[in-house]
């Protein structure tokens, strides 16, 4: 543990000393024997992106194949069939894309993105020059729909690549 040491052998320097859990950083009583067992354990010195996931390293990086709507597995095939619809398989490595269900979570990053980009241009425009309300509502709405439709289909893919990248399944009660 952190600065704890062993009681001293005949002979040695404390600086010899084998670290244990038992005592306080140069020999002063410590508060770690107060803490439960598991807070006492020692810290895994990996960063917290290589414990995440047990991961395949020949598996492709999740936003870029996300992005472009490849298959999250091999990364070669197409993951949509039609423009939203996530195709049952991998037509190349065969993946079954069952698990692929994103529910409204490219919505809420669409609704989000869209939102801020949309208000900070319409203040933007209002406050440099003044256009009547039926341009504001003309150019917002319609830069809303196309801002939507461009964003959707690929946070979409990136949310399914992450699921798979992370083993996220549904949340199910034990019997």
């Amino acid at each position: 543990m952190y600065g704890a040491t062993a009681e001293a052998e005949p002979g040695t320097k404390p600086a010899q000393q084998q670290q244990t859990g038992k005592g306080g950083f140069h020999g002063r009583p410590s508060l770690l024997g107060l803490l439960p067992p598991f807070v006492q354990e020692p810290v895994d010195r990996q960063p917290f992106w290589r414990n995440a996931v047990a991961q395949d390293p020949s598996a492709p990086s999740p936003i870029p194949v996300g992005l472009k709507g490849l298959c999250p597995r091999c990364g070669k095939g197409h993951l949509f069939k039609g423009y939203l619809k996530v195709r049952p398989k991998c037509d190349v490595c065969g993946l079954d894309l069952a698990f692929a269900d994103t529910g409204d979570g490219p919505a809420f990053f669409v609704m989000s993105i869209v939102g801020i980009v949309v208000v900070a241009l319409a203040l933007w425009a209002e406050f440099a020059y003044e256009p009547p309300i039926w341009v504001h509502l003309v150019m917002w709405s319609a830069l809303s729909v196309i801002l939507s439709l461009v964003l959707v289909r690929p946070l979409k893919g990136v949310l399914v690549a992450l699921q798979y990248h992370h083993k996220a399944e549904e949340g199910r009660f034990e019997k």
